[in-house]
């Protein structure tokens, strides 16, 4: 497979993965007209790109039987596309009647266009296969050719360089201030836009230079023409996805959150499961549900932080306030780290005693009671804050280590 054969592949899976994303929503609603513009662009898009491929041209020309018969179908394939985004840009900008009547027109001059060029390839004389720019240099000389060439170039040029100064002029309307992904799309579509017209005006002048003999140019020709295909076709795969993905966005950052959340809990919560462990539960089905799962961790938290409670030592949380006044720790993290330092006393005890608790028979009170207010939410906070100490924090390791009487829990 040559280089050129892999970058119009890539672009061609690229658009072909935005679509079949895209055809679930058509499925859901077919009466939205935006949604059969978007999906027809995907899918003309991807047919053009992939008929561009030299491997797959050739393979076309040798099924039909007809010499060069991939670049009309490059071409009109291209030529719906550019309808179809106009199309697009039309429905984005203006409501569905008033851009009907303009559709109607711009969908007569492209349907001409096509009709134009299968008439101009029909009568040119083209009989050695040529792969894309090896075509233009062997045949834009000859008058129907370089016609048919032309048009091609010509639309594709202006239809791009409309588009991506009216996507740039749209992004910054006030009209969209409400709407910023669908600004962001706008200008990822003037990019892609952009990169197209560039395609254009280099693919018009090659022409040109074939006209008056100047060969100078084919080399950037064969060149630049991938090059943009592909970026092209990434800018305008990003712009298709974008406003429904930035619909998403807030859910998707909030379930991120929640998961973080959720690994940051899972080391203090294998730890006091060990009280008992058969507390541990979750619901079927919302096992990949985040919310449930840090949800459930503050219920269980509390059930072992009752059943350790005869087991917490003030002597622990003392030492532990101690020495987390002359670290300069603020108040609700100290109030979370002598939390943390008395659980995992506590949890030592435990496991040393068997859960029992032959020293004391009065359970203090919790100490973070006056802290919290009943709610999920700020129980939440509070046992992420007692995690990252309970993990982390030297505060908690040095109160420990004096529960064993370790030389390193000792004041200096």
């Amino acid at each position: 497979m040559e280089s050129r054969d892999a970058i119009y592949l890539i672009a061609a899976a690229t658009l072909t993965a935005v679509l079949a994303y895209k055809l679930r929503h058509l499925y859901r609603n077919r009466a939205n007209p935006k949604l059969w513009a978007i999906c027809s662009l995907i899918l003309f898009g991807g047919l053009e790109f992939w008929f561009s491929a030299p491997a797959n041209a050739s393979r076309v020309n040798e099924v039909t039987g007809v010499s060069n018969i991939a670049m009309p179908l490059i071409f009109c394939s291209a030529t719906i596309n550019a309808a179809s985004v106009v199309v697009l840009a039309l429905y984005w900008r203006y409501p569905p009647e008033a851009a009907w009547r303009r559709i109607r027109w711009v969908l007569a001059l492209y349907g001409l266009d096509i009709a134009a060029m299968v008439v101009l390839f029909g009568m040119s004389s083209v009989p050695k296969e040529r792969m894309f720019a090896d075509f233009i240099t062997e045949y834009a000389t000859q008058p129907t050719v370089g016609a048919f060439l032309m048009i091609r170039f010509v639309t594709a040029l202006i239809t791009a360089g409309s588009i991506a100064l009216c996507c740039f002029a749209w992004a910054r309307s006030p009209d969209f201030d409400h709407l910023p992904w669908l600004r962001r799309a706008l200008r990822l579509w003037a990019a892609a836009s952009s990169c197209f017209a560039v395609y254009g005006a280099v693919s018009a002048g090659i022409v040109v230079a074939t006209w008056l003999r100047m060969d100078a140019l084919n080399q950037v020709f064969e060149a630049i023409v991938p090059l943009t295909a592909l970026v092209g076709a990434s800018f305008a795969g990003a712009a298709l996805v974008a406003p429904l993905l930035g619909a998403r966005w807030r859910a998707l950052r909030l379930w991120v959150d929640q998961w973080r959340v959720f690994f940051l809990l899972r080391p203090l919560h294998r730890a006091m499961s060990r009280v008992a462990p058969g507390q541990v539960f979750v619901a079927e089905g919302k096992r990949l549900d985040p919310h449930h799962r840090t949800r459930r961790m503050v219920i269980e938290f509390g059930d072992w932080q009752l059943l350790l409670a005869p087991l917490l030592d003030p002597a622990i949380g003392a030492a532990a306030e101690r020495l987390g006044q002359e670290a300069d720790l603020a108040s609700e993290d100290l109030a979370t780290t002598v939390e943390a330092a008395q659980l995992k006393a506590a949890l030592c005890t435990w496991e040393r005693s068997g859960a029992t608790d032959r020293g004391r028979t009065d359970p203090p009170t919790p100490r973070h009671d006056d802290a919290r207010d009943g709610n999920l939410d700020s129980e939440l906070l509070w046992w992420v804050r007692v995690a990252r100490a309970f993990g982390s924090s030297p505060v908690v390791a040095k109160a420990s280590a004096q529960q064993a009487g370790s030389p390193a829990a000792r004041p200096v």
